[in-house]
């Protein structure tokens, strides 16, 4: 039995190695195919407002420069202009029922791609930050005219929130383009009254431009898609 058993064995071992031995196919095969694409295609804007601080769309943004690192902070002018026709220097010393120019506006830079743009602002009272409602309070009524006049139509208002304001422009700006600026002074209320160590309220007005390419999903508007950028918030 046992000399049985082992030719049965060395059987099945022939059979297996005839069996690996019997997969000679023809093949073939090609690939990968390299499909690599590239753009050197971008967005490029510049927030500026000249008539606060004297910067404008020809002065460097780069953060190593020092001309521009106060401007990047709104802690002061080009270069070392005193002029007292700077909103920048009018704010600093500020008295009841002055005008302050302050004139945002966006460019889109050459070379760039066509673009939405938009901008967010929000408000502070002696470093605490507050609805436009209650900014307005400390400034002559309609002072910052934003959509509600003639002189400005180019903006939507898009707020819906009261932290903060949210302005789309209406129309898609071109390379070399330069919005409307969304307003041009800040009219400070006659009606302030100093405290008691002698201090007007300190104001502050921050403002971030944004952009988004006008090629958009069909069920997108350019809305949408600077407020989903942005992160700003809707209130339901």
């Amino acid at each position: 039995m046992k000399k049985i058993l082992k030719i049965a064995l060395a059987l099945s071992l022939i059979a297996a190695v005839s069996l690996s031995l019997s997969y000679a196919l023809l093949t073939d095969s090609e690939g990968p195919a390299m499909n690599i694409f590239t753009s050197s295609r971008g967005i490029d804007i510049k927030l500026r407002e000249p008539a606060w601080d004297g910067y404008d769309f020809d002065d460097p943004d780069d953060s190593l420069d020092p001309l521009v690192d106060d401007w990047q902070e709104g802690l002061g002018t080009k270069g070392d202009s005193q002029s007292m026709l700077l909103g920048y220097n009018i704010a600093n010393e500020y008295l009841p029922g002055d005008t302050v120019p302050k004139d945002p506006q966006i460019k889109n830079m050459t070379g760039s791609e066509d673009t939405y743009v938009a901008m967010e602002l929000s408000y502070f009272v002696d470093e605490v930050e507050v609805s436009y409602a209650t900014f307005a309070t400390y400034l002559q009524p309609t002072s910052i005219d934003f959509n509600s006049g003639v002189a400005v139509t180019e903006w939507t208002d898009a707020s819906n929130t009261g932290a903060y304001d949210f302005f789309v422009y209406n129309d898609m700006l071109e390379a070399d383009e330069i919005t409307v600026p969304l307003f041009d002074q800040v009219l400070i209320s006659f009606d302030l009254v100093p405290d008691q160590d002698g201090y007007l309220p300190k104001l502050e007005i921050d403002i971030t431009a944004y952009a988004v390419q006008t090629q958009l999903p069909t069920d997108t508007t350019p809305t949408e898609a600077l407020y989903d950028f942005s992160g700003y918030v809707l209130i339901p």
